[in-house]
């Protein structure tokens, strides 16, 4: 914006200055470009290949079909600090502001909506002192496509920290012993 205090005009100028437009598949971003997503099938949003310093390209992810992920391909330049050269979009409302220092990308803000999904399983009978595995019957709720009933398992698409939590309830006997054990890659 330049030296001096913020007003009107100068808001103005930097608005008119960064494009919008909304699109559906494969398409490279230009310079000072604003880029809302829908993404029905998984496509690429390729950055600008030859940016100049302080080009920014914000990109919005309006709307997402359950399982597509929209790629935002940096054109071998880095984003996110050198981790990779691409950034990954599974949700509605990841929205990544980015701006070209001469180097790489960087985000001016980043919104990655945190993943979320729960599984759970009707009632079940065991008899005492036996091992056994609860099976998953249900996907109560999932943002980013993360769990497959059909393999009973949630699958992490990005790095991060994660919580994962289970509840049981028993009705039986006081002396019962009940244990459960969480297995990471299919290992307990």
């Amino acid at each position: 914006l330049g030296a001096g205090a913020v007003t009107r005009t100068k808001l103005a100028t930097v608005e008119q200055s960064i494009s919008h437009t909304t699109k559906s598949g494969t398409y490279t971003a230009g310079s000072m470009q604003h880029v809302t997503c829908d993404v029905g099938s998984d496509w690429t949003l390729t950055l600008p290949t030859s940016p100049a310093t302080g080009t920014r390209v914000c990109v919005y992810v309006k709307s997402i079909t359950a399982g597509r992920v929209l790629t935002v391909d940096g054109s071998s330049k880095n984003i996110l600090g050198g981790v990779s050269d691409t950034l990954l979009m599974y949700c509605q409302g990841d929205r990544a502001d980015l701006s070209y220092n001469g180097t790489e990308w960087v985000p001016q803000s980043l919104y990655l909506t945190p993943h979320a999904s729960q599984m759970s399983a009707g009632s079940y009978a065991r008899s005492g002192g036996t091992v056994a595995s609860i099976h998953f019957d249900t996907v109560d709720f999932d943002n980013a496509s993360t769990a497959d009933i059909s393999t009973e398992q949630i699958t992490i698409k990005r790095a991060g920290r994660y919580r994962a939590t289970a509840f049981i309830y028993t009705v039986g006997s006081a002396h019962q012993d009940t244990v459960i054990y969480l297995r990471k890659n299919g290992s307990a």
